[in-house]
């Protein structure tokens, strides 16, 4: 495979399943072509999912994979507005779906309602769902045990879900801490709730406000991630650019620490739509940048941790003279970072990985479905990554009358990335 300072590879993997999920209205433009790509590999195994997962009246763009969360050899992804998510488990270097995981509440079989985020870690899965009538939200938390996942509790905000607050938009696991997000709570400036698990109880212990809240609609929890004693909280509208906030936990309390912003913050809109983290490592999504006039793509900001202190390290940009919205979704693991767009306009939709060497970040590979189109949404809402594994949503994959897909990539070494060609 080919790669330089100037150029990267197109991977095209194996897609891993389609299935039935009710859909979202996402807009493209068409693609125009590529500017660094330089190589191709052919295309691989693609495998559907089972027809019972159809729904009766199934809308078109049914939106399967929305959300999509790694941890080892465990992988759930979103089933919409089924309402359920379904667990797949790797062994001998395949995937089989293992089990499907049913919402149990009202708001779980209320007609209007649908899955927002889900998040794995060990034996424990949360899953958010939330109204379209009036935004009220849950979180559902499930456990494994000799290898069957059962129900155990709903998580909501402490007294009662407000009417409108968006609880679960966001959400994210480590250990013993679930942090689920509620971007429009209290008037759209938004908190962060933390549950902690003591024994088999989940507990609501703490609620994350923003310190650097403006006067409106900072919308904190757009998104989160969590890492041991460290949370950082997307707030789309803070300090004009956007923030990212990050907070610590030292004897079970969580304080603020401290907040991201982007060095060009002049040319930056909704920094901090998607966040992750990884150790000292941060990566922050803003999908709309604009230079001297001209709207760009968005990009990927690496914050670093040195003692206690957040710096800026880089700027991560697939094609500096285009506008794909770059930065909706960001996954980061040890010097690899990635970041997807809603759309590539150059070669349909498109994940860029970046490859760190000492401190310099490298643009080092394009990852596309083999058979996606500008308007399947490949890598646009769902992305994670997690031990050598990339999943990739694209929840309107047109197969079946837009049933969705769920495609994967494998690290082989630390040099190649590789597609997974096997079923």
């Amino acid at each position: 495979m080919s790669s330089t300072r100037n150029a990267a590879t197109i991977l095209k993997p194996i897609p891993l399943a389609a299935f039935v999920i009710a859909g979202i209205l996402v807009f493209f433009a068409p693609p125009i072509a590529a500017q660094f790509i330089t190589t191709a590999t052919n295309e691989t195994q693609q495998i559907f999912a089972p027809d019972d997962f159809r729904l009766p009246e199934e809308p078109p763009f049914a939106n399967f994979a929305t959300s999509v969360s790694l941890d080892g050899d465990t992988m759930v992804a979103t089933l919409g507005r089924t309402r359920s998510a379904i667990v797949y488990t790797r062994a001998a270097n395949t995937w089989a779906a293992q089990q499907t995981l049913e919402l149990p509440d009202d708001i779980g079989t209320r007609s209007d309602s649908y899955i927002g985020d889900v998040a794995i870690d060990g034996d424990t899965i949360v899953i958010s769902a939330n109204a379209d009538r009036d935004f009220t939200g849950l979180a559902y938390v499930f456990a494994r045990e000799e290898q069957v996942w059962t129900f155990r509790q709903t998580l909501t905000p402490p007294g009662g879900a407000p009417r409108v607050d968006d609880f679960g938009h966001s959400i994210d696991i480590d250990g013993d801490t679930i942090a689920v997000g509620s971007p429009l709570n209290r008037s759209d400036i938004g908190t962060v709730d933390i549950f902690t698990r003591t024994g088999d109880q989940w507990t609501q212990t703490q609620r994350l406000i923003s310190e650097y809240s403006g006067e409106g609609q900072d919308i904190f929890g757009e998104s989160l991630a969590i890492d041991g004693d460290t949370l950082v909280v997307g707030a789309i509208f803070v300090a004009d650019s956007g923030a990212a906030i990050v907070f610590t936990r030292t004897e079970g309390s969580w304080t603020q620490q401290q907040q991201l912003t982007p060095s060009d913050a002049e040319n930056a809109e909704d920094f901090g739509k998607s966040v992750a983290i990884d150790g000292d490592d941060i990566i922050v999504g803003t999908p709309f940048r604009d230079e001297t006039g001209a709207s760009t793509p968005g990009a990927g900001y690496i914050f670093t941790r040195t003692g206690d202190r957040w710096t800026e390290q880089a700027i991560l940009s697939p094609n500096q003279t285009e506008q794909d919205a770059t930065g909706r979704t960001v996954a980061i693991q040890g010097d690899l970072a990635i970041i997807g767009s809603t759309f590539d306009r150059f070669s349909n939709s498109g994940i860029t990985v970046f490859r760190r060497t000492g401190t310099t970040w490298e643009r080092e590979a394009l990852l596309l479905g083999h058979d996606t189109e500008f308007r399947d949404a490949f890598g646009a809402q769902a992305l994670d990554i997690d031990s050598g594994v990339i999943a990739v949503g694209a929840p309107a994959h047109a197969h079946d009358g837009g049933r969705g897909a769920l495609y994967l990539f494998e690290l082989d070494g630390p040099e190649e990335l590789l597609c997974d060609g096997r079923h």
